[in-house]
Order: C-alpha cells, then sequence, then structure tokens
C-alpha cells in the first residue's frame, strides 16, 4: 500500500483513469478470435506417420473437449502439433 488515504477524489480520479482505459480499448480495432477448430475425423488413406500422429492428437483433443476437460476456444494449431510431437511412435 503507497499510504493514500481513499478519498472520494482519489476513488474518482481512479475511476475516471480506469473508464479512460476501457474507452481506449474499446477503440482499438477488433481482435481476431478463433470461433471454431477444425478437428476432422477419421484416418486419412497412405498417409504418413507425421499425418496420423497428427489425426491422433485432433481425435485425443476432440476427445477431452467431448468429456468437457478443455475448452474448444483454449486450443490453437501450434497446440495440436506441440501435441502430435510429443506422441509416442506407434509401431
Amino acid at each position: 500500500m503507497s499510504g493514500q488515504s481513499k478519498t472520494n477524489r482519489f476513488v474518482a480520479d481512479h475511476m475516471a483513469r480506469w473508464t479512460g482505459r476501457q474507452l481506449d480499448r474499446l477503440r482499438e480495432p477488433v481482435r481476431a478470435v478463433q470461433q471454431t477448430l477444425d478437428l476432422p475425423i477419421g484416418q486419412p488413406r497412405n498417409s504418413s506417420p507425421w499425418e496420423q500422429a497428427l489425426t491422433s492428437a485432433r481425435q485425443q483433443i476432440r476427445d477431452l473437449i467431448e468429456q468437457g476437460e478443455i475448452g474448444f476456444e483454449q486450443i490453437t494449431e501450434a497446440w495440436i502439433l506441440e501435441w502430435a510431437a510429443n506422441l509416442p511412435d506407434e509401431a
């Protein structure tokens, strides 16, 4: 704590600064938000080991989403690639 008294003036100044920052944010360009994630089902024919790992990763992630363990909005393509890279080799 800075030793500042919580006077009406102090609170009003703080709220005015907070409101100003919120209004500034509203004027910023809208950030893109991922609304859906393409997680195709099934194994492609004649797929490479990497494509098979991607398919397995997508299926595992889809299962977790359906079970409510994670939300689809948390998933990015980079996360899927990392998940696939960390899967054990399946013989």
